[in-house]
């Protein structure tokens, strides 16, 4: 399966993992803000090509957490 069909299903989870993650990063007056912008956010993120996402969660999970995650969407990269 490939990375984009994972996360056609397994949308509504990603997201809010996403989200979750990403807003222990953003100082609290910008929360707001962001939250809504954050489907504009992650159409950027869910059309970057396979290669350059696992590249990106490696960054953010390292190698090991990466596998897990793409294992659990069961996406092959």
């Amino acid at each position: 399966m490939k990375l984009a069909d994972a996360f056609a299903n397994r949308d509504a989870e990603i997201k809010l993992l996403l989200k979750n993650n990403l807003l222990k990063y953003i100082s609290p007056d910008k929360k707001d803000e962001y939250l809504k912008g954050i489907d504009e956010e992650l159409r950027l993120v869910f059309n970057m090509p396979d290669e350059e996402f696992k590249a990106t969660l490696e960054i953010i999970y390292g190698k090991d957490k990466t596998r897990k995650i793409l294992d659990h969407l069961k996406a092959e990269i």
